[in-house]
């Protein structure tokens, strides 16, 4: 018997070892299927664009103003060519939630997607049939027919709402033709529309400013681009440029900074803060047109993000840029760019053309060639649509992969468990049973523990987390530069107003979940009583409590219950009086919260989750709930809960 503890106890030390897996052979197979799976996942990565998800410049994208429940939010680019559209991508806004996993801000739960075409009619070619999952920061590109199409509208049918804060917000609006976003530099029309530049504008929504980072599959290029001779003052001019082979009828133009991932800082190495862009039908700029002058204004810090300028079919042979403020670095200053590309009819026409500027680093790892190669520092160059349906690849396969990773380690786990179990019914019967029983006590109170800990880091995901992102989100725009002393006294009194209430919150589950039975009568109390008296400020308040407190889990469901009644009838009774009591008998405990409100109709429709909420809560703790309400005659709210 001795021999058999023993044994077990090995097992039970060494459930991880990889012979253990390898013992259990009815899930071996399977086990194996999913680790070559993932693998395979693993290396597929690898090849495919990552997003960076994080706004590397300052223009942050489009949001919408507050707006009443019943009022429309939507967003509308007006093309202008009327070109065939066969694609629509639409580019998030991300954020972090407080677990530290990625979100969307602003994004629709619902949305529709319409065109008008040459003709002037109006197609609804896409809309969301239920709610689509949030896309994490990811784009969410869709294939449509080729339309030929003046004007693309997507409407929020369903938008994305925190509390109060009803908005669609979007980092871009990308509208293809073939490789071409035909939507760069398009108007935009929105009926309400946050205006706080550079951050929010509706002209951001089309500039090909996103958080997505620049459109690059995985690389090392041999060169690294171009990068000048440096100088000694920023005022230094310097010039760079291109000559097509033949003068092409261009669509756009676009340079494409250089990343430099050393420094946080480097984000947009060497680009000019000051410069003019000029075009020239003509090799000797004879007849140069200038497309972007920032001469005497800075130019935006475009980040990680290409720098895109639209022509509309302008003759042009020639491109050149010309600096009048140059990037700083840190005792001197220099112009550094990955690419010059021009686009006509969707193809990169600048590939393998002839490069010029004024100077360049004596470096081998730069050269003015490198600025028709087709190649950023840090990788290949993708056409938008393919970067962004690679991007959508990856999202798939992270999401498959962590599925996988948690589907594998429950099996490997579970079939631990059952080689420890079989380890132990070979031996003795007694030995077997009690230290199966020992397992099995042991899972039982790893689940309950696991289940109360999901409950309350939901609580906590809930309101804290909710809290802490409306506190980064408001401190984030008191942060930029463009912030009023006024706007950022108001988002200062509103970040106070929500740390109190995550306080407040926070200080109310420590307290509900207290160990120390000798006080957990007074806590209960303590905690009910001060949420009223925070919620229902300037309300007469009649509590009258049970001497003894309920269990730790009906605690926490009760206090959501309660919490939920008393902010219904702070945001919609209109009461002046409020009547709390809890009573017990031998095998039911009985809530009783009556108010002298404006009351309502039970049966009526329901315009908010209130009380669906209170019947969930309700049937979660096992109990009986009776509202009885008319307009005008206040309301009462009975729960009765067994012992």
């Amino acid at each position: 018997m001795k021999i058999v503890t023993l044994l077990a106890a090995s097992l039970l030390a060494q459930s991880t070892a990889p012979w253990a897996e390898h013992l259990a052979f009815w899930s071996r197979a399977e086990l194996e299927q999913m680790r070559q799976r993932m693998a395979a996942i693993e290396a597929e990565l690898k090849t495919l664009p990552e997003a960076r998800m994080a706004h590397t410049s300052s223009r942050r994208g489009f949001q919408s103003s507050r707006v009443d429940d019943d009022e429309a939010l939507w967003v509308e680019v007006v093309l202008p060519e009327k070109p065939l559209v066969d694609a629509i991508a639409l580019i998030p806004v991300p954020a972090l939630k407080d677990d530290g996993h990625g979100t969307s801000f602003g994004f629709p739960l619902r949305y529709r997607m319409e065109v008008t075409d040459a003709a002037g009619q109006s197609q609804i070619i896409h809309e969301s049939a239920a709610d689509v999952p949030n896309p994490d920061g990811f784009p969410v590109l869709v294939q449509i027919k080729p339309i030929q199409a003046q004007r693309i509208r997507v409407t929020a049918t369903k938008p994305w709402q925190r509390s109060e804060l009803r908005v669609f917000v979007l980092s871009e609006l990308m509208v293809f033709s073939g490789t071409r976003n035909v939507a760069l530099g398009a108007e935009v029309v929105a009926p309400r529309s946050r205006i706080q530049p550079p951050a929010w504008s509706v002209e951001n929504l089309t500039d090909h400013i996103t958080p997505l980072d620049l459109p690059l599959a995985p690389g090392v290029p041999r060169i690294k681009g171009f990068h000048s001779a440096l100088a000694a003052s920023g005022r230094d001019q310097k010039q760079v440029g291109i000559i097509l082979p033949q003068t092409v009828e261009l669509d756009e133009i676009t340079l494409v900074p250089m990343p430099r991932r050393e420094l946080a800082t480097w984000g947009t190495y060497g680009f000019p803060e000051r410069f003019r862009l000029e075009v020239s039908a003509s090799e000797d700029f004879s007849e140069a047109k200038v497309i972007a002058d920032f001469k005497d204004s800075s130019f935006t810090t475009p980040g990680m993000n290409l720098v895109s300028f639209p022509l509309r079919k302008q003759p042009v042979r020639a491109i050149r840029l010309t600096t009048y403020s140059l990037w700083q670095r840190s005792g001197d200053f220099l112009l550094a760019l990955s690419e010059i590309m021009a686009f006509a009819g969707g193809e990169n026409v600048a590939l393998k053309a002839r490069a010029f500027a004024s100077d360049q680093l004596d470096d081998p790892a730069y050269s003015v060639d490198a600025l028709t190669d087709g190649n950023a520092n840090i990788g290949t160059l993708l056409p938008l649509p393919q970067w962004l349906t690679q991007l959508q690849h990856r999202q798939s396969l992270q999401r498959e992969l962590a599925d996988l990773s948690a589907r594998f380690a429950a099996l490997r786990a579970n079939s631990q468990d059952q080689l420890v179990q079989g380890s132990i019914a070979t031996g003795t019967l007694l030995i077997g049973g009690f230290i199966w029983g020992l397992i099995h006590h042991r899972r039982v109170r790893r689940r309950d523990a696991e289940r109360l800990r999901e409950r309350l880091a939901r609580d906590l995901h809930d309101e804290i987390g909710s809290n802490l992102g409306s506190i980064a989100l408001i401190s984030a725009y008191a942060s930029q530069d463009d912030a009023t002393p006024e706007s950022m006294r108001a988002d200062l009194v509103e970040v106070q107003t929500i740390a109190r209430e995550s306080a407040d919150s926070m200080r109310d589950m420590v307290r509900l979940i207290s160990r120390r039975s000798d006080r957990e009568s007074e806590e209960w109390s303590a905690v009910v009583q001060g949420l009223a008296r925070r919620l229902l400020r300037g309300i007469d308040l009649d509590i009258q409590l049970d001497a003894d407190s309920p269990s730790l889990e009906t605690r926490r469901e009760l206090y959501l219950f309660i919490k939920e009644v008393l902010h219904n009838i702070a945001a919609h009774s209109r009461a002046t009086r409020v009547r709390l009591h809890t009573r017990r008998t031998r095998d039911r405990m009985t809530i009783e919260i009556s108010d002298d409100g404006i009351g309502f109709d039970p049966a009526g429709p329901s315009t908010g989750h209130g009380l669906s909420n209170l019947r969930e809560r309700a049937a979660t703790l096992h109990g009986e709930l009776h509202i009885q309400s008319q307009p005008g005659q206040g309301t009462r709210i009975t729960l009765t809960l067994p012992e």
